[in-house]
C-alpha cells in the first residue's frame, strides 16, 4: 500500500486515538486493549491486504530494540527495591517457580513436537511470563487481599524482566561461538550491561540536577537510554540489562544513598521528577499500542490458519495453564491470606503481552526457519491467555469472599 504523507499521518493519528479508547475501555470494563489492537492489525494486513506482513516483520527488529530498552527502563523506574525486600518471600518464590516450570514445560513440548531444544527454550522464555501492562490495572480493581494483589503484581513485574533477560541470555549463549565458554560469555555480557547501566545511572542522576528546569529531562533521558543500550550492545554486553540497571539506579537513588557512603551521592539529585515518570508512561503506551498493532500486521494468515500451528498454540496454552494451576493451589493452601479464591484468581492472572511479542520478533532472525511460526505462536497464546484472564476474573472475581482478609465480592 502506497501512503501519501497526509494519509500516513491519518493512519498514525487514527492508531493512537484507537489505542487510547482501547485503553479507556480496558480500565472501565476489563477488556484488554491487546485484543482490539491485534485484531485491527490482522485485518489491515491479513484480510484487507493494506500492509505486506513481510514488510512488517522486516521492520519489527528495529522497533523491537527500542521496545526492549523502554520496557526494561520503565520496569526499572517503577520497581522499588525496598518494596521487594519487604515483600513476602512467597511471592518471589512463586514467581520464579511458575516461570521456570513454564519455560521447561514449553521447551519439552517443543522438543516433542519439533525436535529442537534450543528453539523450544526460546519459545518457553518468550511465553513464560505474564504482562504487567495487563495484569496490574486488572488486579487493582479486584476486591481481594493485598497478599493476592502483591503476588500477582510482583509476578507480572518480575516476569517482564525475566522474559527479556532470559532472551538476552539465550542470544548471548547462542552467538558466543564454539570456542567461547557459554557461561563466561554470559557473565561478561551481563557484567558489561549492569556495570555500564549503573555508571550511566549515577552520572545521569547528577546531570538531572541541571536539566530539571529545562523541561527536556525526559527527552534527554530517553536519548541517554538508547545511547547506552546501543553502546553496550556494540561492546558485547547485554543492552536489556543496561536499560534495567539504568532505570533501577534512577528510581532507587534514595535507597542507594542510605546503603552507600554519604559523600558518594551527596551531590546527586535523588529525585526522578514526576514529569519524567509521567512521560515514560506515555511513551510506554505508544510502544504498546504500535507493537500490538505490528504483531497483528506481521502474522501471515496462511501460517496462522495451518492446523499444526493451531494445535501447537492450543497445546502450549494448555501446558502453561496446567503448570500454573498446582503452584497457585499450593500457595492458596499454605497461605491463609490467599485461600482457594485467591489461588483461582492467581491462576487466571496469566495474560501474555508486550514482552512476549517483542521476543517473538527478536527470535525470528535467530531462528529464521521458524520465524513466521514464532510470531504466530506469540499472537495465538497472547490472545488465548488474555481471554482466559478475562473469563477467570468474571468467574472467580465475583465469588463470595472466603477467609481471605480484606477480600470481598465483586470487582470495583
Amino acid at each position: 500500500m502506497n501512503l501519501s504523507p497526509s494519509l500516513f499521518l491519518l493512519v498514525i493519528g487514527g492508531v493512537i486515538v484507537f489505542g487510547f479508547f482501547a485503553e479507556v475501555i480496558f480500565r472501565r470494563f476489563g477488556v484488554a486493549p491487546v485484543l482490539p489492537l491485534i485484531t485491527v492489525g490482522f485485518l489491515m494486513a491479513g484480510v484487507l491486504g493494506w500492509v505486506d506482513p513481510a514488510g512488517a516483520r522486516a521492520f519489527a527488529p528495529y522497533f523491537g530494540a527500542v521496545a526492549f530498552a523502554i520496557i526494561l527502563f520503565t520496569g526499572g523506574i517503577t520497581f522499588n527495591l525496598g518494596s521487594l525486600v519487604r515483600t513476602s518471600l512467597v511471592a518471589t518464590l512463586y514467581t520464579v517457580l511458575v516461570f521456570t516450570l513454564s519455560v521447561s514445560a514449553v521447551a519439552l513440548l517443543w522438543k516433542v513436537l519439533y525436535g529442537d531444544w534450543t528453539v523450544g527454550i526460546g519459545v518457553g522464555i518468550m511465553l513464560g511470563g505474564t504482562s504487567g501492562a495487563v495484569v496490574i490495572p486488572v488486579v487493582e480493581k479486584l476486591k481481594v487481599s493485598d497478599y493476592v494483589k502483591g503476588i500477582a503484581t510482583l509476578e507480572s513485574v518480575l516476569t517482564d524482566v525475566l522474559v527479556v533477560v532470559g532472551f538476552s541470555a539465550l542470544v548471548t549463549v547462542s552467538t558466543g561461538g564454539g570456542s567461547v565458554n557459554p557461561g563466561m560469555h554470559l557473565l561478561r555480557a551481563f557484567g558489561i550491561g549492569a556495570g555500564v547501566g549503573a555508571v550511566m545511572g549515577l552520572l545521569w542522576l547528577q546531570a538531572l540536577r541541571y536539566l530539571s528546569d529545562t523541561g527536556l529531562s525526559f527527552t534527554m533521558t530517553l536519548g541517554v537510554l538508547l545511547l547506552t543500550y546501543g553502546a553496550v550492545e556494540m561492546l558485547g554486553g547485554s543492552g536489556p540489562i543496561s536499560s534495567l540497571t539504568l532505570g533501577l539506579v534512577l528510581s532507587n537513588a534514595r535507597l542507594l544513598k542510605r546503603v552507600l557512603r554519604e559523600e558518594v551521592l551527596s551531590n546527586i539529585n535523588v529525585y526522578l521528577d514526576d514529569f519524567t515518570r509521567r512521560v515514560s508512561e506515555e511513551v510506554s503506551f505508544l510502544v504498546r499500542t504500535f507493537f500490538f498493532l505490528l504483531l497483528g500486521l506481521a502474522v501471515d494468515p496462511a501460517v496462522l490458519s495451518s492446523l499444526p500451528v493451531i494445535l501447537g498454540i492450543l497445546l502450549i496454552f494448555v501446558v502453561l495453564a496446567s503448570v500454573r494451576y498446582p503452584v497457585a493451589l499450593l500457595v492458596g493452601t499454605l497461605i491463609p491470606d490467599v485461600g482457594p479464591r485467591g489461588a483461582r484468581l492467581l491462576w487466571a492472572m496469566m495474560p501474555r503481552g508486550l514482552a512476549s511479542a517483542v521476543v517473538a520478533f527478536s527470535l525470528s532472525p535467530l531462528f529464521p526457519s521458524v520465524g513466521q511460526v514464532l510470531v504466530a505462536y506469540a499472537l495465538g497464546v497472547i490472545v488465548l491467555s488474555v481471554l482466559f484472564m478475562t473469563v477467570g476474573v468474571f468467574l472467580f472475581g465475583r465469588e463470595a469472599p472466603t477467609s481471605e482478609s480484606g477480600a470481598s465480592t465483586g470487582v470495583e
